[in-house]
């Protein structure tokens, strides 16, 4: 990011079910506080119990996609999630 704070986007397992997941970091690599809820973005789909991102991508306007799937039932869909820069 162009203030220098650093965005890690992924999966996490959250009571045996997994949620897309970011993270901001200020510079000096301490957890940013003002982002999402104490630092941390979780999302899942329609109450999935299995959601992976596979590639974030950073907007211009500091919006944040992600990209991946998550199980709808009876099978893995194609997923895409944009969140607003503060998480």
């Amino acid at each position: 990011m162009s203030d220098g704070k650093i965005i890690a986007t992924g999966y996490s397992n959250i009571g045996g079910a997994t949620a897309f997941t970011l993270v901001r970091y200020n510079s000096n690599g301490i957890v940013d506080t003002t982002f999402g809820k104490k630092g941390i973005t979780t999302s899942t789909i329609n109450n999935s119990t299995g959601n992976a991102n596979y590639c974030s991508l950073l907007q211009t306007d500091g919006k944040i996609i992600l990209g991946g799937d998550y199980y709808n039932g009876s099978s893995f869909a194609f997923a895409v999630l944009r969140y607003n820069a503060n998480g």
